[in-house]
């Protein structure tokens, strides 16, 4: 399911409904549909879309392409059971509406209104709701509806669901039929092969003409003798593989031994390769996905089948025709969009991370203005010279330190009180370097690349000092053995929409093309960090240092959203860190005052 983009119906039903209401439907229908794939995750789909609407029958069809008035069902599920397919007319029933209009719901009385739907009245069926599942330019390629017994209001989190799931399911209707033409033209062109290389009188005659069917097809071919010399390569075989015809001659399948992978990774053994499956016992394999690995370093993926010719002479098992089915940019596809989910979801855990945060900083805050209270009253009732006054004042210190902690909390939620002023992010910085020169270590080096003319932000000074203070902290203790360089770094940038797509901040939020940033880079030498702890530092009191200190990176990443910037972070183990705040420059439509009317 494709969650990168959800439908404007699905925005406006979170508002309606709690946030937590949603996303649990959406993951019970991902959970109970994420194995299955094919026809078994459409009737996958129809059970738990079921289950999760409440309703008892969930139907999925497809218009039929000889009667486009007539709609043959793929996946029924029907009162807790999948039921056998069956073909229906769309004259007078709501389905001929859904295919002619778009949603249609009807919360009662479908079978009064629809009286010449027999199907209806006979399952007593008094809610409908339906939506045509569209291809690829908006063509209708079928129907999902969901129908009950009952009379059942259909909201706006429903209508949403049922929305994404057609929008799948249409996906699906097409893949399937691409891989069902693909399956039978790659087999079309097995059995032509095989046929042309059987008969060598019928070789001899269409030799030109074999010669420019393999460099039309967009598939790679190769020819493999049954020694398991390669005999023939067409173009998109020798790009595919990286070396012209001449040289892949000259190659044996044994020379492809190191260079083969499944798709986990793990090397592919020569016993369980379709080449030498199909050499070894002249049946046709299954078209199976391999990596190759290009002379250029890069890894090709490829669907590959292989199967047997004879020679047209002897009859005898002559080799193999192998073909490769060049499938690499579907699989970097399938890539971005499992890093782009997975940053989301990501992104999703610290929101819901902020309100939890808020939440308990401000009831705790309420809390502790009693405690001081108390402890105030206190101390003025009793002598100066009383015992308990040194307690009472331990009572307000600690109380004191947990307000901090607080307003920490606040300030990594986006929550915190903020006072709008003129900030010069190089002023904050000296500053910073003045106050915490006796923490820096004796052989540490500093080096401060500090823009002079660097406009001003918009912000409150002491959270921005707060950011400053907790970069330069954490880039002092990186460093190992007390020695190294830091080095920091101010200046000024603008994106466009390419750079901002390319740029990758994780979690760490998102930048507004064509607006002017400040920026604030603080880079060390250190120890550096792998990428499951970069993917992690924004959480709240996560460390990696034995005593941890407050919120940190956590309480930097809430101030820069609040602030409308983003924060960068750049680390390699054994490497250091390298960690840029972006604040919008004063003045701009993302800066602190605009957000906050």
């Amino acid at each position: 399911m494709n969650s990168s983009a959800l439908p404007h119906e699905f925005a406006n039903a979170v508002e309606l409904r709690s946030l937590t209401e949603s996303l649990s439907l959406l993951e019970m229908l991902a959970n109970g549909t994420r194995r299955a794939v094919g026809e078994e995750y459409l009737r996958s789909l129809v059970q738990h879309l079921s289950q999760a609407l409440g309703v008892d029958c969930v139907l999925l069809g497809r218009l039929i392409q000889q009667e486009p008035e007539v709609v043959r069902t793929v996946a029924v599920w029907f009162r807790g059971q999948l039921v056998d397919n069956f073909d229906y007319p769309l004259r007078g029933t709501p389905c001929e509406r859904v295919v002619q209009r778009s949603l249609c719901t009807f919360p009662d009385h479908v079978h009064e209104l629809f009286p010449d739907d027999i199907w209806l009245a006979q399952n007593g069926m008094r809610s409908y709701m339906g939506l045509p599942v569209r291809g690829t330019g908006d063509k209708v390629l079928g129907i999902l509806a969901a129908v009950h017994s009952a009379p059942k209001h259909h909201d706006a989190i429903q209508a949403a669901v049922i929305r994404l799931f057609a929008d799948r399911a249409g996906a699906e209707f097409e893949r399937l039929e691409t891989e069902q033409q693909l399956i039978e033209r790659t087999r079309q062109l097995e059995q032509e092969m095989a046929a042309r290389l059987e008969a060598e009188q019928a070789i001899r005659r269409s030799e030109e003409l074999n010669r420019r069917i393999l460099e039309c097809v967009p598939v790679g071919v190769l020819l493999v003798s049954k020694e398991g010399d390669i005999v023939k390569a067409n173009e998109e075989a020798q790009r595919l593989i990286g070396y012209p015809e001449g040289v892949i001659c000259k190659l044996r399948l044994d020379d492809f031994r190191d260079r083969t992978f499944f798709e986990d990774g793990r090397p592919c053994p020569p016993e369980r390769s379709p080449v030498l499956q199909c050499l070894s016992n002249g049946e046709t394999t299954q078209p199976q996905v391999l990596g190759i690995k290009h002379p250029k370093g890069h890894m090709v993926w490829c669907l590959i089948s292989a199967v047997p010719y004879r020679d047209p002479q002897t009859k005898e098992r002559a080799g193999a025709v192998i073909t490769f089915l060049d499938l690499t940019e579907r699989k970097r596809a399938e890539e971005e969009r499992r890093k782009l989910e997975a940053r989301m979801f990501h992104t999703q855990k610290l929101e819901s991370l902020s309100v939890l945060t808020a939440g308990v900083a401000h009831d705790f805050n309420n809390l502790l203005t009693a405690v001081l209270g108390y402890a105030h009253l206190l101390e003025e009732r009793v002598p100066a010279d009383a015992e308990i006054v040194q307690m009472l004042k331990s009572i307000q210190s600690s109380a004191e330190r947990a307000a901090s902690l607080c307003r920490q909390m606040l300030a990594y939620a986006g929550k915190g009180r903020v006072t709008i002023r003129d900030v010069h992010l190089n002023d904050v910085v000296n500053d910073m370097l003045q106050l915490l020169k006796v923490s820096v270590p004796q052989n540490a080096v500093i080096r401060t690349r500090l823009r002079h003319d660097l406009p001003p932000i918009s912000g409150d000074p002491t959270q921005i000092s707060q950011v400053v203070m907790n970069l330069l902290t954490n880039a002092f203790e990186a460093l190992t053995s007390e020695s190294g360089t830091v080095t920091i770094e101010t200046g000024t940038a603008i994106f466009d929409v390419r750079q901002q797509e390319a740029f990758d901040f994780g979690a760490g939020g998102s930048l507004t093309p064509g607006v002017e940033y400040v920026y604030l880079r603080v880079r060390d030498t250190g120890v550096g960090m792998d990428q499951q702890t970069v993917q992690r530092i924004f959480d709240p009191f996560y460390t990696t240092k034995e005593l941890g200190r407050g919120l940190g990176l956590a309480a930097v990443h809430g101030i820069v959203r609040s602030h409308g910037g983003a924060v960068q972070v750049e680390s390699a183990v054994g490497r250091g860190t390298a960690i840029t705040v972006y604040l919008p420059v004063k003045g701009t439509q993302t800066d602190i005052p605009t957000r906050a009317n």
